[in-house]
């Protein structure tokens, strides 16, 4: 097994709740050296980060939001200057397997025939539900893991390049799942292990105010905030531009359930408007080859008290 001190936990956060302080010493008790990447979060955190610090996490803060990716990045720089040759990525609300690492890196050195180009070892499952992947040659490939929960190796990044910071969130993961594998790269499941993640939110399925029930149990959609739609929507064009020559099934798949996801949150979900016009936007800027942050003028718009 590697030195776990060779492995940077990294975990991105933007205005953090106590759980950060939780997750920081869960990670630290398990023998790993935790990076945290604030991302311009407001005072009111400053004393849940100074928590982080003082339990031995180092603590690197941006002095305006920038991002996911733009957090990663700066977490990967740091780790290229400690030595690291891997990251495991998490988000501020996850509640990993402290013991994923472990069996990662023994999966790396015992059970890869020669050969295999590591990029990324994600979870075999997410919430007790088995990523959707396909095997070959008793290797098991996840369609598109989330990158919290994931072990991405150094090397791979510095190969391929940073983060796209210019998605700002959503799809960051995604695309650099394509582009590793376009560089020739495995993005491989460990077996046996599993993360637990909150993927936006369930809320009750409703039509014309209606809830909606199935076999007397009400049914729910994956909710997510009218911004993030537009850059799920906006990135995933992006994304299939890109990489639809390379990947196309990947790409044709990755579309179909974005789309599913998107009808079902404006058919039955809330702030149907604010959905579709995020959407909309998402759909010009993503023609158009637009990335970036979104204007604040038009961010007000998508908020549901705007």
């Amino acid at each position: 097994m590697i030195n776990p001190h060779h492995v940077q936990a990294v975990i991105p956060t933007y205005n953090p709740t106590e759980h950060l302080t939780v997750l920081v010493r869960g990670l630290l008790t398990a023998g790993l050296d935790v990076i945290v990447v604030d991302d311009g979060s407001g005072p009111g955190s400053a004393g849940v980060l100074d928590v982080a610090h003082d339990l031995g996490a180092r603590v690197l803060r941006h002095d305006r939001n920038r991002g996911i990716a733009a957090a990663l990045n700066t977490a990967l720089q740091a780790a290229v200057s400690q030595g690291s040759q891997w990251l495991y990525t998490l988000d501020q609300d996850s509640l990993p397997d402290v013991g994923f690492v472990g069996t990662a890196l023994d999966y790396v050195s015992g059970a890869l025939p020669a050969g295999v180009r590591i990029g990324v070892l994600s979870p075999a499952a997410n919430n007790g539900v088995a990523i959707a992947g396909r095997e070959t040659n008793g290797l098991r490939h996840p369609h598109d893991p989330i990158q919290s929960g994931s072990l991405v190796s150094v090397r791979a990044l510095l190969d391929v390049g940073d983060f796209r910071s210019d998605f700002i969130i959503d799809g960051v993961d995604s695309e650099m799942t394509a582009r590793l594998r376009k560089a020739g790269f495995s993005v491989l499941s460990v077996p046996g292990t599993d993360l637990h993640h909150s993927l936006g939110h369930r809320v009750p399925a409703t039509f014309a105010g209606v809830p909606l029930m199935r076999r007397g149990v009400p049914v729910t959609v994956n909710q997510h905030a009218p911004f993030r739609v537009y850059y799920m929507t906006r990135n995933g064009l992006a994304i299939a531009a890109a990489y639809a020559g390379s990947a196309p099934g990947w790409v044709v798949r990755r579309c179909l359930i974005e789309v599913l996801a998107h009808v079902l949150r404006v058919a039955f979900g809330r702030d149907r408007v604010l959905q579709l016009r995020a959407l909309g936007w998402g759909i010009v800027d993503g023609i158009r080859g637009r990335t970036g942050p979104l204007e604040q003028d038009r961010l007000r718009r998508l908020h549901p008290s705007a």
